[in-house]
């Protein structure tokens, strides 16, 4: 078997896998905007403790959800952006993917790094496959992206899906809704 991919990571691709990264696995949007519903629900809360029976601890409540929830949406928001800029590995990266047998090899380019890398399956630490991505986890904090919009043939992304399901199974995880 050889699937041959080749993807450019911009920033939006980024953006997605970082907001995907928070909450791995299906339903990821929903968690964080679950999240900060929780966040607003105990803000309501809180506050309208504060206000009709003015209790301290509920003051507290109320200034800690504010917080949590700022925190929140500042990560939701802001880090993306920020951790794309401030990244020269992933900026603008332009990674060209050969699948084959027993190994798949990896060539990066960016503005600042040219590498070629031969990774065997074993090394895997999991590959997630959402509608519009497949993302390859070699650590916890470190994947390759690759948007399926790229697949020349669309049943590459079906041979090379089962593949990873015969090789990896343990290992691939299915999130398509």
């Amino acid at each position: 078997m050889e699937v041959r991919v080749s993807t450019v990571v911009n920033y939006n691709e980024y953006k997605t896998f970082f907001r995907f990264s928070m909450f791995r696995g299906k339903g990821y949007r929903f968690k964080s905007f679950a999240s900060v519903l929780i966040m607003l629900a105990a803000i309501a809360v809180s506050l309208s403790g504060t206000i009709l029976y003015y209790n301290p601890l509920m003051l507290f409540a109320f200034i800690f959800s504010l917080f949590m929830t700022i925190t929140l949406l500042i990560i939701w928001f802001y880090m993306p952006r920020y951790s794309y800029i401030n990244t020269f590995i992933a900026k603008g990266s332009k990674d060209d993917f050969v699948f084959l047998d027993d190994i798949f090899m990896v060539s990066s380019v960016t503005e600042y790094i040219k590498s070629q890398t031969e990774i065997s399956y074993s090394q895997v630490f999991k590959i997630y496959e959402t509608n519009k991505h497949i993302y390859i986890y070699l650590s916890p904090g470190f994947a390759y992206i690759i948007n399926k919009k790229t697949f020349v043939y669309h049943a590459d992304i079906a041979e090379l899906r089962s593949f990873f399901v015969s090789k990896m199974p343990d290992k691939y995880i299915n999130c398509l809704s």
